[in-house]
């Protein structure tokens, strides 16, 4: 039996031993003339997943996990997409300003809190532009609240 090359069980490290066993398996099948079907949508599925960044993998593996234990699990970062539309300003802003904080959930937010169209959130080419632009929503919504106080104010003077 082979000694590991290093001993660095980094998840990122296992990320990338779990694609290339998975690539290994999808040769082996190959070479077994498997069912071309079959293969095919094992090479799909491994594209896939060749595809995701780390933390974007393990969104997906949480995905089917309950809420709470994903919330343990980032620290706060992932909330249940009911929840998104209620979320205050500054809890947004923690949310998205936090690294381990997926670029999939801050495009959830952007849909679900602040209605933008998922089609102008997958244009937005990467995440950090994505944070600006959701940055800018943020600062629009405080100005309108802040506009509504005082107006609000400006109302109740004039009440007789």
């Amino acid at each position: 039996m082979r000694e590991p090359k290093n001993n660095n069980n980094s998840p990122i490290t296992v990320y990338k031993q779990l694609l290339r066993t998975l690539g290994n398996t999808l040769k082996t099948l190959k070479t077994a003339e498997a069912n071309q079907e079959m293969i095919d949508m094992y090479d799909q599925l491994l594209s896939y997943l060749k595809s995701l960044r780390y933390d974007d993998f393990q969104d997906v593996l949480n995905s089917g996990k309950s809420t709470k234990r994903s919330q343990d699990r980032y620290k706060g970062t992932v909330v249940p997409d009911e929840q998104i539309i209620n979320l205050s300003l500054d809890e947004i802003k923690s949310i998205i300003t936090n690294s381990k904080t997926s670029r999939k959930r801050i495009e959830k937010i952007a849909i679900i809190r602040f209605g933008m169209r998922k089609s102008e959130v997958i244009s937005i080419k990467n995440k950090e532009n994505l944070i600006e632009q959701l940055f800018t929503l943020i600062s629009n919504q405080e100005t309108h609240e802040s506009i509504s106080r005082v107006a609000s104010k400006k109302d109740e003077k004039i009440v007789v």
